[in-house]
């Protein structure tokens, strides 16, 4: 069991009275928030999301969900291969630049890749690099599995998003 300590955030998209209701039902499931990266055609990518899940064990795979009209989903299908960082409590700031849509998320392009040639985030809790399994359409989302060819994690607590805010992780009996 933990507690959730969180700050919040404003959310200024119209939507209709349905659309709250499910958006608040699923604002009530803390979640840890991650950032998606991959390296297509010399330009990186990244999106800041939170419907990430593991699949199966054997063979291992992951499952995320990437908005159908972020340029990162194209990048991440059309490349095959992509990089789930996990972010540290002390990451808001990285989550928040990485969920402005049309940003560029890497400055002048410079950024640190790995021996897979994919995007790393300094500071992140841990990162789990997949090359695309299979790609299912989920409405406004392409559902991405991705089958998991290496993991590393580092100590530390992880960034949730809870209510429309950002929180950490506090460990009870």
């Amino acid at each position: 069991m933990a507690s959730v300590s969180r700050t919040t955030s404003s959310d200024e998209r119209r939507t209709t009275p349905e659309e709250r209701e499910f958006r608040e039902a699923m604002s009530s499931f803390p979640t840890g928030v991650t950032v998606v990266t991959t390296f297509h055609e010399g330009v990186p990518y990244g999106m800041t999301l939170n419907a990430l899940t593991s699949v199966s064990l054997d063979p291992r795979l992951l499952l995320v969900c990437l908005s159908s009209t972020s340029r990162t989903a194209r990048a991440v299908i059309d490349r095959g291969m992509f990089r789930v960082n996990l972010l540290a409590e002390n990451q808001a700031a990285v989550s928040r630049e990485f969920a402005r849509r049309g940003a560029d998320h890497f400055g002048d392009g410079d950024c640190s890749l790995d021996e897979h040639r994919l995007p790393e985030l300094p500071g992140a809790l841990g990162s789990i690099v997949c090359e695309v399994d299979t790609v299912h359409r989920g409405g406004d989302h392409e559902i991405v599995i991705g089958r998991v060819l290496s993991c590393q994690v580092r100590p530390g607590s992880p960034l949730l998003f809870y209510g429309g805010g950002y929180g950490r992780c506090t460990l009870v009996a």
